[in-house]
């Protein structure tokens, strides 16, 4: 069995970001968004559905970035970048 990848868009609210998230469920892979706007952040799940997980973070704050990592998602771990993780910053 092989696992799916999991894409991590920070700044996947709108533009490229979104655009990014769009593409990668459609190539079935698990997406996560992180951006700092909840107003945008829903705009953006109603757009990607159940197929996408969104969190609120700001990019240019890191520690809250980290804390969020931690908090939210259920593989902290995740943040290592080991494989099948992608991290993408679209800021």
């Amino acid at each position: 069995m092989t696992e799916t990848e999991k894409i991590v868009i920070i700044g996947g609210t709108s533009g490229i970001g979104l655009a990014v998230a769009q593409r990668a469920i459609n190539e079935s892979k698990e997406v996560v968004i992180i951006g700092r706007d909840s107003e945008r952040l829903d705009q953006a799940k109603s757009i990607l559905g159940d197929s996408a997980e969104g969190y609120i973070a700001d990019a240019g704050d890191s520690r809250a970035l980290a804390l969020t990592s931690l908090r939210r998602l259920d593989q902290p771990s995740m943040w290592s970048l080991q494989p099948p993780i992608t991290v993408g910053l679209c800021h």
